[in-house]
């Protein structure tokens, strides 16, 4: 009876069988490098290369990976990572991505275990642009540190992006057809072709078009990936995968702070000077006047809806307006070669070449956040105010531009031998990698007031290349920037929010030049012109095989180092062009000069099969954010910080009944970012170099961020027709391991007998414990679909699910004002989804059709991981599917 609900697991790095095994058209062995997305089982994926860098068994993997495949993408009808990872364990895309990008590129910063991850993959290489779902095969999400697998990252984890490939096995031909809410459609062809016994060729096209619930927002993509699969013997594989990709998006908007509460309150306001104000713009009436000199209120820079809900601004308005455009490019190419030489012996090179463009048009300027009150019952001119006590928000438009794209190529080799003992198998793995990134500069311009016009202040730039004369004239240019204040009682519409130029003359204010001058956002030390950065990297590991597949184990080594040398311009507004000034090329930039450019990082684990249904896992491995360089120096003398780095251990319990039917993973996971930088107080610093001389008064210490939880992710496919997906984890995140140079001086010196109240006194200020800004209590998420196979409702489908947040730490505030600064969570959120489908025939051709019904209840929310910062969520909306084989 036993035997017949539980089976014991399929045995570490065994590759799957070959596509049509068995039939006289496939005789090509599977690569150990790929993964393939037809052995998947529902929802339920069994073999990843994420693991150990090669095939492997995810149930005799340490460490926790979870796959996102294709039927659960298609299920969701999700159509980039950002939608897909809504409904992961971890990973979900961050609210400053949504505020930037418009929240419908896919793209930007991804959340793992509350830690922010900017680093993402495809095909295990590092990739950096938005990710759209149109040529995935499957997204892997890889929960904590991976250091030695993937090199760059975060301590939480990151993801990894599989994208389709040419097969050998078939021809096919596919269509998509996508409808729903907002305007959105959404068009995908995906076309494969055997040319030959050893040769595939596959392409995949995708045109996407699509509103937003909130304003102006909108989302234009196109793309074309090209596949190509050659197998010129049993032994070798070669493919070469293209890309080009456009994607144009008007943002989405971020939620507005509020800037007026505490004026509203206590009646203070503040002076507006040079540097946050200066001539304006209300498109609600045409004014023109100067606003240096008039007041501005104050509030509590936290949501507004945190406090008001929607009866400031409701959540469909969007003041970005119709120009706050996001044009993103990217064309990419990889090449992979695999190679099996022998029995045991195989080898893989790979390349991966991609440039990208960007340029957004974005609103700027210090008031750009908030929600303020006009307190200035006149104007300038002496006349009445006609918005007098109205609510406002004012910028000015900036465009940031890459000229000449980011060139980035990835480079690796790895060599795999599988040493076969009659007590244990042994996969030894030995692996380089070398990344360049060559970011071209971000030209930065924004609305000024015409130099050659009567409103420009603060006299004459200074022709000099000096960089006394640089700084002298970034004070000038601040002075002239161009705002428009926008009046919320005139709303949002595409008259009063877009950025078209002004018009030369108005009814009330003096004649107005505007135009687009370089922002003065270089400082005094310039600006980084030159960031070309490298990262080569080597290492070698061994995952064993012992007592008939009972026991599992991983070890590995490896070493990242970066080379980097910045250079700094200079611009010369008389001239307009660049200048260097030498000697200023700060020597940190250049870690090339010191020996912490390379991080080693080590990973060690085990799997346990102690009974057939039942395993237990132990992981531990670490970090490493090379590309952020070595750091400033610290506390000690003529030592720098080093590169940022983490780790994390995390123990669990893989459980599989039913013959693997029913899989259930439990972890409980500890993750720690370390060596982030943080300066005590100067008088504390005075005080330790007063009694030794070696202390760095400009140095910094360290901290460290905690991330702790529990994580359950359940797959089932109990039934041939039925499949599911749910997953809870909880999350806390706080600051550890404290200062301790300071700690460590201090105690030093009372070993001296010298005393040192000053750095007591600072040392009180920061406690061990205190919460991080950022995690969400606990997450749930939930999947289901239903297929009948008989009678009345014979392939009809029924499904839906569900999302679950509970309360989001955003900061302390003491909002009641009794004296102490509470903790402030974000509301949580439950929504609910459904789902039904229907399988028919169409002129002999298969065909699905699908509805997906998202937050059905209408549920009012907003994700929020800061207390200024956050997105809305959206309302009720719908997506229908139309998919077939032509």
């Amino acid at each position: 009876m036993t035997e017949a609900i539980f089976r014991p697991a399929a045995p570490a790095a065994e590759a799957p069988a070959p596509a049509g095994a068995g039939t006289p058209k496939d005789t090509t062995v599977l690569s150990i490098f790929e993964v393939r997305a037809d052995k998947d089982e529902g929802y339920r994926s069994t073999t990843t290369t994420s693991g150990f860098n090669s095939l492997t068994t995810i149930r005799n993997t340490p460490g926790s990976i979870s796959v996102m495949n294709r039927e659960l993408i298609d299920d969701l009808i999700a159509v980039d990572v950002a939608e897909i990872s809504k409904f992961g364990i971890t990973g979900e895309v961050g609210t400053a991505t949504e505020g930037q990008s418009g929240g419908m590129a896919g793209g930007g910063a991804h959340v793992f275990r509350g830690i922010v991850a900017n680093i993402q993959l495809r095909n295990g290489s590092n990739w950096q642009t938005p990710l759209d779902s149109y040529n995935l095969d499957r997204v892997e999400l890889l929960r904590g540190p991976n250091a030695f697998l993937n090199g760059e990252g975060q301590a939480g984890g990151m993801l990894n992006q599989i994208t389709k490939q040419a097969v050998l096995s078939h021809d096919f031909q596919k269509i998509n057809l996508l409808f729903g809410s907002d305007n959105f459609f959404r068009s995908e062809f995906d076309i494969n072709r055997r040319l030959h016994s050893k040769f595939a060729v596959r392409a995949v096209a995708v045109f996407h078009e699509q509103d937003s619930f909130r304003n102006h927002a909108n989302r234009n993509f196109k793309a074309v990936y090209f596949s190509a699969n050659y197998q010129p013997f049993k032994t070798t594989s070669i493919k070469l995968d293209l890309e080009t990709q456009r994607n144009i998006s008007t943002s989405l908007g971020a939620i507005h702070a509020d800037a007026f509460s505490t004026t509203d309150r206590t009646g203070a306001t503040t002076l507006i000077t040079n540097t946050i104000g200066g001539w304006t713009y209300v498109p609600g009436n045409g004014m023109v006047y100067d606003s240096v000199g008039l007041r501005r209120s104050s509030g509590t820079n936290i949501l507004l809806p945190f406090q008001f809900g929607q009866a400031i601004m409701p959540r469909r308005w969007n003041i970005q307006g119709p120009d706050s455009i996001f044009n993103f490019q990217n064309k990419a190419l990889a090449l992979n070669v695999d190679q099996k030489v022998g029995e045991n012996l195989n080898l893989n090179a790979n390349v991966n070449l991609n440039d990208t463009f960007r340029q957004l048009t974005a609103r700027g300027g210090s008031s750009a956040a908030g929600i303020y009150r006009d307190v200035n019952p006149t104007l300038p001119s002496g006349r009445p105010n006609p918005y007098y006590n109205e609510l406002y928000t004012e910028h000015y438009w900036q465009s940031i531009r890459s000229h000449i794209g980011e060139p980035k190529a990835n480079f690796k080799l790895a060599a795999v031998y599988d040493l076969k003992l009659p007590f244990m198998t042994q996969r030894i793995l030995v692996k380089g990698t070398y990344f360049r990134d060559n970011p071209s500069p971000n030209n930065g311009h924004a609305e000024a007031v015409d130099y050659n016009g009567p409103l420009w202040k603060g006299g004459a730039f200074d022709p000099a290349s000096t960089q006394a004369a640089h700084n002298a004239n970034n004070l000038i240019r601040n002075q002239n920037h161009f705002y428009r204040r926008l009046y919320l009682r005139d709303g949002d519409s595409n008259a009063y929010t877009n950025a078209e130029p002004i018009p030369g003359s108005d009814r009330t204010g003096p004649r107005l030049d505007r135009g687009y001058m370089r922002n003065a956002q270089d400082g005094a030390g310039g600006r980084a012109i030159s960031r070309i950065f490298s990262i080569t990297s080597y290492g070698a590991g061994m995952s064993g095989s012992y007592l008939k597949d009972r026991l599992h184990t991983l070890a590995g080594w490896r070493r990242d180092g970066v080379d980097q040398n910045l250079h700094r311009d200079f611009y010369n507004y008389v001239r307009k062009d660049v200048f260097a000034q030498p000697g200023l090329v700060q020597a940190s930039a250049d870690v090339s000069k010191f020996e912490e450019n390379s991080q080693d990082s080590i990973n060690y684990g085990a799997v346990l099969n102690a009974v057939p249904f039942v395993s237990m896992y132990y992981n531990y491995a670490q970090s490493v954010a090379i590309s952020s360089g070595i750091g400033a120096g610290t506390l000690f003398d003529n030592t720098i910080r080093g590169v940022p780095t983490g780790d994390g251990d995390e123990f669990g319990l893989r459980w599989s009944f039913f013959g693997d039917r029913l899989e259930s993973n439990w972890t409980k996971y500890r993750s720690n970012v370390l060596r982030s930088s943080i300066t005590a107080s100067l008088l504390a610093r005075t005080e330790l170099q007063g009694i030794f001389p070696e202390v760095n008064l400009n140095g910094s210490d360290t901290q460290a961020t905690k991330a702790e939880g529990v994580e359950f992710e359940t797959i089932a496919n109990l039934t041939k027709n039925w499949r599911l997906i749910w997953n809870y984890s909880t999350n806390k995140l706080a600051l550890s391991q404290r200062v301790p140079l300071t700690k460590k001086y201090r105690d030093a010196a009372k070993a001296k007998n010298s005393p040192t109240p000053e750095t007591d006194a600072y040392l009180l200020t920061v406690p061990e414990g205190v919460p991080v800004t950022g995690f969400t209590k606990a997450r749930s998420n939930l999947v289901t679909n239903y297929r009948f196979s008989e009678g009345f409702l014979k392939n009809v489908s029924v499904g839906g699910g569900m999302q679950y947040r509970k309360k989001s730490y955003l900061g302390n505030f003491d909002l009641d004002r009794n004296g102490t600064a509470e903790e402030l969570y974000s509301p949580g959120y439950f929504l609910g989804n459904l789902s039904f489908g229907y399988r028919t025939q169409l002129w002999k051709r298969k065909v699905d059709m699908n509805l997906v019904i998202s937050n059905v209840f209408d549920k009012y929310y907003y994700r929020a991981f800061a207390l200024g910062a956050g997105a809305w969520g959206e309302p009720r909306s719908f997506r229908f599917a139309i998919r077939s084989d032509l």
